[in-house]
């Protein structure tokens, strides 16, 4: 049976999430572990998503390599990238009667 790329890093995810949900913890600890766990997800999602967008576009090593040194000491640009991102969430969540899709992770 072969799996794909995408198949085992959603694997690896739900497995860790297996393992920490496992650890015994109390109430208000289970909410900071969990947005811990949460945070961890999603700069999971954020390295497989640049992952994959490169490889769509046919980003060869010569590519890639500007595209690194580019971004090289640029963390204004990523981290501005990364709040937009989230405030958009946000306000589609607002829009959406503040209603999340069901977690599959």
């Amino acid at each position: 049976m072969n799996i794909t790329k995408r198949q085992l890093r959603r694997i690896i995810r739900e497995e860790r999430r297996k393992v920490l949900a496992e650890q015994p913890i109390g109430p208000e600890q289970g909410q900071h572990m969990q947005a811990d766990t949460d945070a961890l997800i999603v700069a999971d999602a954020i390295q497989y998503a640049v992952f994959d967008a490169l490889e769509e576009l046919g980003v060869d090593a010569d590519q890639a390599d500007r595209i690194i040194q580019a971004l090289d000491g640029r963390v204004d640009l990523m981290r501005e990238a990364l709040k937009n991102a989230l405030y958009d969430y946000h306000r589609k969540l607002k829009m959406s009667g503040d209603r999340p899709k069901p977690r599959n992770v």
